[in-house]
């Protein structure tokens, strides 16, 4: 019986650290974009976030599924990066095929499907490297945070949450500098960040296509610790650690880095937000 919650235990853990962080971060994304698009449509018509963040965002939000769809070997059939459609709503599509009976290009399902928030966050991350002032701070401020969450979490969850604010906040501090107010580039690393992280939200498509290959992801999960408490059953313990145990220390630091990325792009998401209700009050107060 222990076995068989120890089991469980495990595989719903790193679960939740390779896909729960990732579909928090994701419905907080589309709360905040759906709410944006609201009050722009609002106020100044409903393609003018199209236009003003779309043709930045999108690209790079496709290129995300493209790129996934690459590495997970999935045959891509049709791609469009910047294609509004005002039938159907969308701004650009991937269609992409893969092989039924491949367990791996079934797991890139999920992958391909959150593909634009891990490739829209690496972006964000490489452009703030090359365009501001300070990159070894920033970089050296991921890897502690990457290496460190697991001792934290180790703690407990408040001690978690306590990293996240601390790590977020030292991050904020090196963006907000006052050089990097004074740089002509910080505007606009500014600008097209709020463009890439106001797309970065997931379509019902996209989350269909990354639900797939999280089952499977679950699957394999559980076949892997089964194997683990099996071998542990009848050898050393320590076998028992290469597997379950190896496997919860990369969910937690996939976790990390997905938290790392992912909060700047809830940041600039939720600055895009306020930005959009300032306009709708100001396109209000116009028409009375």
């Amino acid at each position: 019986m222990g076995s068989i919650k120890a089991v469980v235990f495990s595989t719903l853990y790193q679960f939740w650290w390779f896909v729960g962080v990732i579909a928090l971060m994701g419905l907080i994304l589309y709360l905040l974009a759906r709410t944006t698009r609201r009050n722009y449509s609002q106020s100044v018509g409903p393609n003018f976030d199209t236009y003003f963040t779309g043709w930045i965002g999108t690209p790079v939000h496709e290129f995300g599924h493209w790129l996934l769809c690459l590495v997970f070997m999935h045959k891509v059939k049709e791609v469009h990066f910047f294609k509004p459609d005002p039938k159907s709503g969308t701004l650009g599509f991937v269609s992409h095929t893969y092989n039924k009976k491949s367990i791996y290009q079934k797991i890139g399902n999920f992958f391909i499907g959150i593909g634009p928030m891990l490739v829209g966050g690496g972006i964000l991350m490489a452009l703030a490297y090359f365009m501001l002032p300070g990159r070894g701070n920033m970089v050296n401020q991921f890897n502690d945070f990457t290496e460190g969450w697991p001792i934290e979490v180790s703690y407990g969850w408040k001690s978690g949450l306590v990293a996240v604010g601390d790590g977020f906040w030292v991050f904020v501090k090196l963006l907000f500098t006052k050089a990097n107010l004074h740089s002509p580039l910080f505007w606009g690393f500014t600008y097209i960040a709020l463009c890439i992280s106001s797309h970065m939200m997931l379509s019902i498509s996209d989350i269909k296509t990354a639900l797939m290959g999280a089952l499977m992801v679950l699957a394999v999960l559980l076949v892997a610790n089964v194997m683990s408490e099996l071998i542990s059953a009848f050898a050393k313990d320590s076998f028992q650690f290469t597997i379950s145990n190896r496997i919860s220390l990369v969910s937690m630091h996939f976790g990390a880095m997905a938290i790392f990325l992912l909060s700047f792009s809830v940041a600039l998401s939720f600055i895009n937000m306020l930005l959009s209700l300032l306009v709708n009050n100001i396109g209000g107060l116009m028409k009375k």
